[in-house]
């Protein structure tokens, strides 16, 4: 079953087709997508046309109706005045329906599942790059996002929590049937992820 088509996608900046060729690609539900490529070739331009934050563009993307979607920023855009738990729970209470008791609830499953939930009462200033970025993406998980695009996700991160993250990813891949859709130029993660064949590869 296919969640996500895109259909002779391209741009124009200056009269001129910012990709070669235009893409044309699919993803079904079990399939995960990693996106690659020099810099300034384009790749937060097609993520940020799934979200519809670019409406300018040609040709057609097909998101299956229901799917939604989060895009996750390289500066994780957590809310500093907020703790690990609050941006979780705040997310879900806003998403969705405005349930006190049940964002709570789902808040703390979220940390407790994902073994961070010693990071509950920290602000943003007091976690590492690793740390925020955990809390960043329980949060789009929070919004029981289907599909969560992830923009350079291990920028800053060393080998250690690489690996970490990597196994992250997998768990929820596998407990949460998330689906992703990761930019990245590192290439030792690029190698962790190209080991599972549920990600399909795109290079701009």
């Amino acid at each position: 079953m296919k969640v996500l088509e895109i259909s002779n996608f391209n741009k124009l900046i200056n009269g001129k087709k910012l990709y070669k060729k235009d893409i044309n690609i699919s993803l079904s539900k079990s399939k995960n997508l990693i996106i690659t490529g020099g810099s300034g070739c384009g790749k937060t331009t097609l993520v940020n046309s799934i979200v519809k934050i670019n409406n300018d563009y040609q040709g057609k993307i097909y998101l299956r109706e229901g799917i939604r979607t989060s895009l996750l920023l390289q500066d994780f855009g957590l809310w500093n005045h907020l703790t690990a738990y609050q941006n979780i729970w705040l997310s879900e209470f806003l998403t969705n329906k405005f349930n006190i008791n049940q964002s709570s609830k789902i808040a703390k499953q979220l940390l407790q599942t994902f073994r961070i939930n010693y990071l509950k009462d920290r602000y943003p200033i007091n976690l590492s790059g690793g740390e925020k970025q955990r809390v960043a993406i329980l949060r789009c998980l929070a919004t029981k996002s289907d599909i969560l695009i992830l923009d350079e996700p291990t920028s800053g991160l060393d080998k250690v929590n690489i690996n970490f993250f990597c196994n992250f990813l997998l768990n929820l891949i596998q407990t949460q049937n998330t689906q992703f859709i990761i930019i990245s130029h590192n290439q030792y993660f690029l190698n962790l992820l190209s080991q599972n064949t549920c990600f399909k590869h795109l290079n701009l």
